[in-house]
């Protein structure tokens, strides 16, 4: 038998399926930043964010998500600045307009 879809379900709670459930830990892309679940209740889920090398947190205040899709996009969305200077590549360079190029008025 096919699961039925709830729409009374997915507007209230913004899930399709009711054995849907958060996940205790997910990582980040690159698995620097840790999502750790704070608290699960009425469809939604509070994450809080830690970076894997230093242990602290790395957001403060967390984020809430109303689907496990949403966390996972986010966590794969989320990538963790290196730092560092990068080159513009905004250099000068020579746009002058050659003469004949160039039409009268």
């Amino acid at each position: 038998m096919e699961d039925k879809f709830n729409l009374k379900q997915f507007i209230t709670e913004g899930r399709i399926y009711e054995d849907e459930s958060f996940p205790d830990e997910v990582l980040s892309r690159h698995g620097d930043i840790s999502f750790k679940k704070v608290w699960e209740r009425d469809g939604k889920a509070k994450y809080e964010l830690l970076d894997n090398e230093s242990g602290e947190v790395w957001e403060q205040g967390g984020r809430i998500y109303s689907s496990v899709e949403q966390l996972k996009d986010a966590a794969a969305d989320l990538v963790k600045p290196q730092g560092g200077r990068q080159s513009s590549q905004f250099e000068e360079s020579d746009t002058r307009i050659s003469p004949e190029y160039v039409k009268e008025i």
